[in-house]
């Protein structure tokens, strides 16, 4: 009966740790970052808004449009979901999907050293 109370405290303190971690302190505002992909450089903003990343958007990138369009949207979508850069990648658009995500990392960074 104690291991299930110890095992039970542990996660509860796993849990408040992970919940105020996430939250990462970001202060709000505007940040950009940049992240390599297949054809060159990629430009990132992020937008955040009460300590959450409210906005992405990929001002600039030289990667082949079809293959970016699904890329740009499905990690977007993943990344604003996840409140998290660290995300799957699109098959087929892996060095898309990494410069974006290195750039929101970058991004992040920006923000919590504000």
């Amino acid at each position: 009966m104690n291991q299930n109370k110890v095992t039970i405290f542990l996660l509860i303190l796993i849990l408040f740790f992970t919940i105020s971690i996430s939250a990462q302190d970001l202060s709000d505002g505007v940040y950009k970052g940049t992240g390599e992909g297949m054809h060159g450089e990629m430009v990132i903003q992020i937008e955040i808004e009460t300590g959450e990343i409210t906005e992405l958007e990929v001002l600039e990138h030289s990667e082949t449009p079809t293959i970016a369009e699904t890329a740009i949207e499905k990690v977007t979508e993943k990344i604003l979901k996840n409140q998290n850069w660290d995300v799957d990648t699109v098959a087929g658009a892996t060095y898309t999907s990494d410069g974006i995500k290195e750039g929101v990392k970058e991004a992040l960074a920006k923000a919590t050293n504000n």
